[in-house]
């Protein structure tokens, strides 16, 4: 067999093993608290979404958008909008592959595209029904183009920049990110090449940053409408120590995932193995010019969003920081692609078979649901919810808990109603046979005090009037994780996320 057709095979392989593990997750795992509100706004007119930007989303309205235009077409279900965000990741690992070979050689796409195809956050969020896998693809595009133009004859790559990083604005706020990373890292390529400089590549160049600027006026209402709302820092009790807890989890996450607790051996083989050659990787690579713009890439996104983690705005879901910067990580991939690409032979195979095996285990415990750093992911929501529908008889009221949205989403979705402690006391008749209360994300502090009094007042009211109340527990949390949490980031964690209590009227004598 020829070279060529060895390599579209390993190309083909990645992309059917990892398309399989996404288009199993996406048939097997519920919609969880974002993806929910996909589902629910996706089915908005598309002249209305346009019209309501904000209105819809914190992010500008380009997703929801094409989400709906894709769920009309292949439906509105879990593996109907999922399968937008699969195909997006099917294009993501081809252009790492296209972006690494251009940048760096045949070995370090080889071993990139590997990495990123199965690195658990990849599988974990690559198929979520949001704007993450889309991310992914236009920032790898938009760095392959700027790699790719270089001399004014090469004009195309400049239009696919210009088109590629106005799309981004309108899909998320923190495409400004992606753009001051490729000017940064352009402007220093082109001042470093002084026999090779043309003043027409740097003209074009900045000619295409003002044209984008032009193609996002008409959203800039909606980019201040986002900055407007970072303009106060969080109240933390020590900033430094605060820093290292975000950094530190940060750098635990984009090494080995979400799905192995600090307590297991693999997770620090995993994170040993991924600064290790990210490491060897700079020592081995510093001179090659190329080598920068993943390394560059993948610091400024995730320095960046870091910082943007103290905004009194975003302060209480630092911990979202993975699936906010989901594009980043193929850099990352490459960098390490670069590094493992300079081992001796006989390194290569086992220090990258180490770190496969790693992201296995990672994948495994996210498919099976277990330690889950944060187990919002896990909850089985279709599972509790065909529950109630086959227990439950014709006056049935269910009643959702607060603060997880997916609950009122398939509440309604099977035919329940959007009912919470608010407003279940409107609904007829008051005193049903049979009322399901559904307690939702335990263990989170964002709910008040006098949530909690109310939501424990409820359930004590409804035990005294339904004695003997059913209880199912949903969404097991991990005791090591659970004792972390606790110890590190004063969680008072709960032994599940989700806890399903069944109250039935007593039958007369």
């Amino acid at each position: 067999m020829k070279p060529t057709l060895l390599k579209i095979f390993y190309i083909l392989a990645l992309l059917v093993l990892a398309g399989g593990l996404l288009v199993y997750a996406a048939r097997q795992k519920s919609f969880w608290e974002d993806e929910s509100f996909t589902a629910t706004f996706a089915r908005v007119d598309p002249s209305e979404i346009l019209q309501g930007g904000m209105a819809w989303d914190v992010h500008p309205p380009l997703y929801l958008y094409l989400i709906g235009q894709w769920g009309r077409q292949f439906g509105f279900n879990e593996i109907g909008l999922r399968s937008f965000s699969i195909l997006c990741t099917m294009v993501a690992l081809l252009l790492t592959y296209k972006l690494a070979l251009d940048l760096l050689g045949e070995r370090e796409a080889l071993i990139g595209t590997a990495l990123t195809a199965f690195m658990p956050l990849v599988i974990m969020f690559g198929h979520n029904a949001r704007y993450y896998s889309l991310a992914m693809v236009l920032a790898l595009l938009a760095a392959w183009s700027a790699l790719r133009f270089v001399k004014p004859r090469q004009a195309l790559y400049l239009l696919i920049y210009i088109l590629t990083c106005a799309a981004f604005l309108y899909l998320i706020i923190a495409a400004v990110v992606v753009l001051a990373a490729c000017n940064l890292w352009w402007l220093a390529r082109w001042l470093m090449q002084k026999e090779k400089r043309q003043i027409g590549s740097l003209l074009l160049w900045l000619f295409a940053q003002v044209v984008i600027v032009g193609l996002y006026l008409p959203g800039l209402r909606i980019f201040q409408s986002v900055t407007g709302r970072f303009s106060n820092l969080a109240q933390v009790g020590n900033l430094w120590v605060e820093l290292i807890k975000r950094a530190g989890y940060y750098s635990f996450v984009s090494a080995v995932g979400e799905t192995i607790s600090p307590a297991n051996p693999f997770a620090w083989l995993g994170v040993s193995i991924v600064i290790g050659v990210a490491i060897y990787a700079l020592w081995k690579n510093w001179r090659r010019m190329n080598f920068w713009l993943p390394v560059s890439f993948f610091v400024i996104i995730a320095v960046v969003n870091l910082i943007i983690t103290f905004n009194v705005a975003v302060s209480a879901t630092w911990q979202n920081l993975t699936y906010r910067g989901l594009y980043a990580y193929p850099f990352l991939m490459i960098w390490l692609g670069a590094g493992f690409a300079s081992m001796k032979v006989r390194w290569v195979g086992v220090s990258v078979a180490a770190l496969l095996v790693v992201f296995m285990v990672g994948t495994f415990n996210y498919l099976t649901g277990r330690q889950y750093l944060r187990p919002v992911y896990s909850v089985p929501w279709n599972q509790i919810f065909q529950r109630i529908q086959q227990e439950s008889g014709k006056e049935t009221l269910v009643i959702c808990g607060y603060g997880d949205s997916s609950c009122f989403y398939y509440a309604d979705r099977y035919g329940f109603g959007q009912h919470n402690l608010g407003n279940w006391t409107s609904q007829k008749p008051q005193n049903p046979a049979e009322l399901w209360y559904i307690q939702t994300n335990l263990g989170r502090i964002e709910a008040s005090d006098n949530l909690l009094a109310s939501q424990e007042e409820f359930l004590a009211e409804m035990t005294r009037r339904y004695p003997n109340p059913m209880v199912y527990n949903y969404a097991p949390q991990d005791p090591s994780i659970r004792s972390l949490k606790a110890r590190f980031l004063n969680r008072d964690e709960n032994e599940y996320r989700v806890i399903v209590h069944k109250f039935i009227r007593p039958q007369n004598p």
